[in-house]
C-alpha cells in the first residue's frame, strides 16, 4: 500500500463515521481514478506539484494529497445525485457520504502542521472549486432544457466543473508550499487546461450516456449536428483536446526557471511534450 493510500485510510478511520456511511466512502474512494484505486489522479497532481517545487513527501504532503482526492470523490458522489445515478438507496447513501467527503478534505488542511496562512489559502482553493462545481451543474441543468445551446455553452460548463476541480489540488500544493502568486495562478490555468483535456475524453467515451441524459458536451452538440459522421465528433473532438494540452504545457514553459519541471512534464502525454 502507498504511503497516500494508508495515510487516506488513516485519516477516514479516524473520522468515527457510522458503518454504512464509511462503507459508502470507501467503495466511491476504490472507483477508478480515486484514491484507492492503481492509479489515483488527484494526490498524483497534488505530488507532481509538489516535487517541482520543491517538496520532499512528508506527512503534510501526505494528508494533503488525500484531502484532494476526498474532494474530487465527494464531487463524483454529489454528480451521481444529479444526474440520478443508481437506485433509490443508492441515492440517499451518495448525498451524506459525498457530503462527509468534501468537509473531511477541509478538515484534513485545517489538521497540517503548517502555518496557518498557508493552511487557509488552500482550504480557499478547495471552497473555490466547490463554487465553480456548483455553478457548472447548473449551468448544465439549464444548457439541458435549451436545444439552441451553443460549443462555447458546452466549452463554459467544462471549464467550471472539471477545470475548476483539476485546478484546486495543482493550487493546493502551490499555496502549501509557500509558492509565489504567480506560480499559484500559472498552477490553476495548467490544471483547468488539464482538466479540461480529460473531460472531453470522458466526453466522448461517454457520448452515448450523454445524449440519453440531454447533457450538452462538445461531442454531444456534434453528433446531434453530425448524426452520420461519428469519425468527424471523434476528430474533432481530438483536435480540440489536443489545444487544452497544448495550453497545459504552454504553461509549463512559463513557469520559473528553478523549478523541477520533469515531475509535470509526465502528466502530459506525449504529443503534448513534444509540441
Amino acid at each position: 500500500m502507498s504511503p497516500v493510500s494508508a495515510r487516506g485510510h488513516r485519516l477516514l478511520r479516524e473520522a468515527h463515521l457510522a458503518p454504512d456511511l464509511h462503507a459508502a466512502c470507501v467503495a466511491a474512494l476504490e472507483r477508478p481514478g480515486r484514491l484507492w484505486s492503481a492509479n489515483p489522479a488527484w494526490s498524483r497532481l497534488f505530488l507532481a506539484w509538489a516535487a517541482a517545487l520543491g517538496e520532499p513527501p512528508h506527512e503534510p504532503a501526505l494528508a494533503a494529497a488525500v484531502a484532494c482526492e476526498f474532494m474530487a470523490t465527494g464531487y463524483d458522489l454529489l454528480d451521481d445525485v444529479y444526474d440520478h445515478i443508481g437506485d433509490a438507496s443508492a441515492l440517499t447513501r451518495a448525498l451524506p457520504a459525498g457530503t462527509t467527503l468534501l468537509l473531511l478534505a477541509q478538515q484534513a488542511l485545517a489538521d497540517l502542521d503548517l502555518p496557518a496562512g498557508r493552511r487557509g489559502a488552500a482550504r480557499g482553493a478547495l471552497a473555490r472549486a466547490h463554487r465553480g462545481f456548483c455553478a457548472g451543474q447548473v449551468q448544465d441543468y439549464r444548457l439541458r432544457e435549451r436545444p439552441t445551446a451553443t460549443h462555447d455553452d458546452a466549452l463554459a460548463v467544462m471549464r467550471r466543473r472539471s477545470g475548476s476541480l483539476v485546478a484546486a489540488p495543482c493550487q493546493c500544493a502551490a499555496l502549501l508550499t509557500g509558492a509565489p502568486w504567480r506560480v499559484v495562478g500559472l498552477a490553476g490555468r495548467f490544471g483547468q487546461a488539464l482538466g479540461c483535456a480529460a473531460q472531453l475524453e470522458d466526453d466522448l467515451a461517454d457520448r452515448a450516456d450523454d445524449l440519453r441524459l440531454g447533457r450538452q458536451t462538445i461531442p454531444t452538440l456534434l453528433t446531434r449536428r453530425h448524426p452520420d459522421a461519428p469519425d468527424l465528433v471523434e476528430a474533432t473532438t481530438w483536435v480540440l483536446m489536443q489545444h487544452f494540452l497544448e495550453e497545459a504545457a504552454a504553461v509549463l514553459h512559463r513557469l520559473p526557471a528553478d523549478m523541477r519541471l520533469d515531475p509535470l512534464w509526465t502528466l502530459l502525454p506525449a504529443t503534448a511534450r513534444a509540441a
